[in-house]
């Protein structure tokens, strides 16, 4: 298992409006990894002007982060946010993901890291990315 700190920059927009940011997507993890975006370590990553953050998880057939999207098993996938405010770690109001049935979490807060740990994705899932955008309002 290894920890993926980077973002794959053919991915990820950095179209940025008065109100919308960027959305950021991490590179390729596997199955039991941990996916880590931190402000000032994660090269392109800033979400610090941005109080409204929202992040999902997208899992591929592909072993490297490509082919089509499909759902895996009832893995779980667990968030912890850091705010530019306290850099600790802090639990999201509701702080999963399930392989089999994702959603989108969000919170209020400028953030400075984002994690996300897979207990372990399986069945039809090969791979998965983490993706977060930031708004203004």
């Amino acid at each position: 298992m290894a920890t993926v700190t980077t973002i794959d920059t053919d991915l990820t927009v950095r179209h940025q409006s008065s109100e919308a940011g960027p959305t950021y997507v991490s590179a390729a993890a596997q199955p039991g990894d941990t996916v880590t975006l931190t402000y000032g370590t994660t090269p392109g990553f800033d979400l610090a002007e941005f109080p409204h953050c929202f992040v999902g998880v997208l899992m591929y057939d592909g072993a490297d982060g490509t082919g089509s999207l499909v759902l895996s098993g009832a893995t779980t996938f667990t968030l912890t946010v850091q705010t530019v405010n306290t850099k600790y770690d802090e639990s999201l109001a509701t702080s999963t993901i399930t392989g089999n049935a994702p959603a989108t979490r969000s919170w209020a807060g400028n953030t400075f890291q984002v994690k996300c740990v897979d207990a372990g994705i399986t069945g039809a899932a090969n791979s998965w990315r983490l993706v977060i955008t930031g708004n203004r309002t």
